[in-house]
């Protein structure tokens, strides 16, 4: 693992950087949260998920993105993906409603 503020080397389990002396990782009552965010390439491949998969990538985008509110690197993160998820079933479920509404209708 690397520093997120000097990037040097430092042990996978460190909560200090022992170069720089800053906090790399929150300490709380249970236990060490990690603050990192997703990587864009997981980030971007969980938000294709949640578009391209209407119902199920939906709610892989809405449970990952609930999971990842209670770390504070990925609080962000979590958010979007979870307005990416309602606004994905909200857009599909009026689609099919359109579809429907018009074959019925003629």
């Amino acid at each position: 693992m690397f520093c997120s503020h000097c990037g040097s080397e430092i042990v996978d389990d460190a909560v200090i950087c022992i170069k720089c002396g800053r906090q790399v990782k929150t300490i709380t009552k249970q236990g060490i949260v990690s603050d990192e965010k997703w990587s864009i390439d997981k980030f971007a491949g969980l938000i294709a998920a949640t578009l391209l998969i209407p119902y199920i990538g939906g709610l892989i985008g809405l449970i990952f993105g609930i999971m990842s509110l209670g770390s504070p690197g990925k609080k962000k993160q979590g958010i979007i993906l979870i307005y990416i998820a309602v606004g994905g079933f909200i857009l599909s479920l009026t689609f099919w409603a359109m579809i429907f509404g018009f074959l019925s209708y003629y």
